[in-house]
């Protein structure tokens, strides 16, 4: 492989100089291949695949020592924007009525019932618990009896609660 005309000070003094560290592993990583190493010898050291480091090597080539840093705009894009997640979380702020007159918390699955819904996007249970621990809300569940524990307070709770089920408040701390 024929590697681009810069000489190793230009490339020692280019990793000093750069903050990002992202840049900085390419860079060490293009240094140990001019210097001679053997391209599966530092993708191993570097914990990559050997198709990454080529690609690293292909774009210092054709971008030079500056600008190796992550470019913006990679990764999966959210499927709410961030005026959504605000509307969101004060709809959660509302609790759920019940037939009997009450009122309860939501669940992941009535957060989800309800983005489909209003927003007509679909998320994985699992998505939608990182996203109310985003916007701020932390779960609420029955936990095991302590000898510690108020014995009214915990009857009032699992009067109002179904066991085993999960509900999110809004977090105070």
């Amino acid at each position: 492989m024929k590697l681009p005309n810069f000489n190793s000070k230009d490339i020692i003094k280019t990793i000093e100089l750069e903050k990002d560290k992202f840049a900085r592993k390419k860079l060490q990583a293009f240094l140990l291949v001019k210097e001679g190493v053997k391209t599966p010898l530092v993708a191993q050291k570097f914990s990559i695949h050997t198709n990454t480091l080529y690609s690293w090597i292909k774009q210092i080539k054709r971008e030079g020592l500056k600008n190796l840093q992550i470019k913006k705009g990679r990764g999966v894009k959210p499927l709410l924007s961030k005026k959504q997640l605000f509307e969101l979380k004060s709809d959660l702020l509302i609790p759920i009525k019940t037939n009997d007159g009450y009122s309860r918390g939501w669940q992941s699955k009535d957060v989800y019932n309800h983005i489909l819904k209003k927003y007509d996007v679909k998320y994985s249970l699992r998505r939608i618990q990182e996203i109310l621990n985003t916007i701020g809300f932390k779960k609420i569940v029955c936990r095991p009896r302590s000898k510690r524990r108020n014995e009214n307070l915990t009857q009032e709770f699992l009067t109002n609660i179904k066991k085993n089920e999960i509900y999110w408040v809004k977090n105070t701390n």
